[in-house]
This record gives structure tokens, C-alpha cells and sequence, in this order.
């Protein structure tokens, strides 16, 4: 059946795609056609065809590509609505980035001396490499020169924390505000996709860091006390730089009452 007060004769979309059904017709074949299309009045019935097409495409394949260029989107994250200001920065609070977003911070610092690496998720708030990773600590200080390293993942398609994109390293005995240019690797971030933030020590004593503190909401099932944030971890003890994340059947939460603040910057392209 022809379009509403369409031309019953399709020069182009229909001859091109007449010979497949909508089991076989693919995002290539779609693209291919419809990218020689001007938009222009005379071409308003292709145009109606072509999306019609690719609708009914959509709906036996369960995916949404665009007419022209693929989807964004990977890793399986689901994507998270982009605001034209975060153009307008580029340094961001990556722990109190969505999903999460806290609503109060700890101005005097909290004492963090997990023995496990926490692993944080969080979207990335725009397209670029990550030059630096700031954190500030408070006046509690080792005695002994200890270290701090902050790392960034991507995730898989289970939304798991996956590859190592790139570490920072802090020397704790330093104190206040520390940023570090000179990461393992500058960890590449595609707008909208999901990632995580991670931290481990070198060693297990009390060091106090300004915080994020455990008002706001939980990633799923509260099974720690109320108030308390759940990470994921696989309980095992990390002392030593970061590497890839450990399978995700090893993976457990784990609550924790306070998150380290850390800062990100994206350079302007």
C-alpha cells in the first residue's frame, strides 16, 4: 500500500530494496539509500519511505541506528542525556557524575583505609581523553611514605567494570591537593557511556580525604546499613598498581560509608 497521496512509483527506495525482506535488510543497506536523497520537497515520499523502512526494521531487530550514521553507544551502557553546557567545562567531580550524583560533601576529610580496590561507576560527561586526576587529602597523614592510585574503566556488556584505561598515582605523605598529569595512560571517554572510577592503597592505615559522604542514592540491593554506598569489589586485597578488572563472578558490593572525591579533567579538543 502507497503512502498517503504519495507518487505510487518509488525511483529509488523500493527499487533498491525490493529484492529483500525485513529479516535481511541491514543499517548498510538503508544508509546506502539514503544517502544520495537531497532534502528537498520532490523527495519528500522516498524520504517518508526510507523511514518507514528502516521503523519496521527496527522493530524485527530490537536496535536503533540512525538513517545515516551508526548509533552511539557501546559496552551495552545505556546512554545518559547530554547537556550542551557540559561543553563549557572541563573538569568535572567524577564520583559525583550520574548515576550516582551525591548531595553533600565532607569539608574536613574522612579517614578511608579500605584494604579492597572500589570500583565506582559513573557516565562520562563528554567525548575526550582524560589529562589529569585530582584528589585532596585531609590532615590525617601517614606516617610512612604510602600511595594512593585512582584508575578509570571501561565496562563490558554486563555494565561490569572491565579494562584498565589508565592509573594516577598519589604519594599520601604529600598531603592537600594533588593532581596528577602523568597518568599510566589517558584514558579515552566516549560521551554517555558508562565507566568507573577505582582507588586502592599501598597499604591499609588510616589517611583522610575530603569526601563525598553516604546521603544520596544506592546501586542496588541495600544490603549494608542505611546510608552507607555500595561498591563493587571482589574482596581480595590490592596493594599494587591497578590492572584489568577480575571476572565479573569474583565481584561482590560492598558498603562504604564515604567516597573519595576525585576530580577529572577533559581538555577542550
Amino acid at each position: 500500500m502507497p503512502l498517503p497521496d504519495a507518487n505510487k512509483k518509488s525511483p529509488r527506495v523500493y527499487t533498491n530494496l525490493q529484492n529483500l525482506d525485513l529479516d535481511n535488510v541491514t543499517f548498510a543497506n538503508v544508509q546506502s539509500t539514503g544517502n544520495p536523497i537531497a532534502v528537498e520537497e520532490m523527495n519528500e515520499d522516498e524520504m517518508r519511505r526510507l523511514v518507514l523502512v528502516n521503523l519496521a526494521r527496527l522493530v524485527c531487530e530490537g536496535e536503533w541506528n540512525g538513517l545515516l550514521t551508526a548509533g552511539g553507544g557501546g559496552s551495552g551502557s545505556p546512554a545518559m542525556p547530554q547537556a550542551d553546557m557540559l561543553a563549557y567545562y572541563d573538569t568535572w567531580d567524577v564520583t559525583n557524575m550520574p548515576p550516582y550524583n551525591r548531595s553533600s560533601s565532607t569539608s574536613s576529610g574522612t579517614s578511608l583505609n579500605s584494604v579492597y580496590q572500589l570500583w565506582f561507576p559513573f557516565y562520562a560527561p563528554r567525548t575526550g581523553s582524560i589529562d589529569a586526576l585530582t584528589i585532596r587529602q585531609g590532615s590525617t597523614k601517614p606516617g610512612s611514605t604510602e600511595y594512593m592510585y585512582v584508575s578509570i574503566y571501561d565496562s563490558d556488556d554486563d555494565n561490569m567494570p572491565q579494562t584498565m584505561l589508565g592509573y594516577a598515582t598519589y604519594d599520601l605523605s604529600v598531603g592537600g591537593t594533588q593532581q596528577d598529569t602523568s597518568l599510566s595512560a589517558d584514558p579515552s571517554l566516549t560521551a554517555g557511556e558508562l565507566y568507573y572510577v577505582a582507588w586502592n592503597r599501598s597499604a591499609t592505615t588510616d589517611a583522610q580525604f575530603y569526601t563525598w559522604d553516604g546521603v544520596g542514592p544506592l546501586w542496588g540491593p541495600q544490603t549494608v546499613v542505611s546510608g552507607d554506598m555500595n561498591f563493587m569489589t571482589n574482596l581480595a586485597t590490592i596493594q599494587d598498581a591497578p590492572t584489568d578488572a577480575p571476572a565479573a563472578s569474583t565481584m561482590r558490593m560492598y558498603g562504604l560509608g564515604s567516597t573519595l572525591q576525585i576530580m577529572m579533567r577533559i581538555p577542550d579538543v
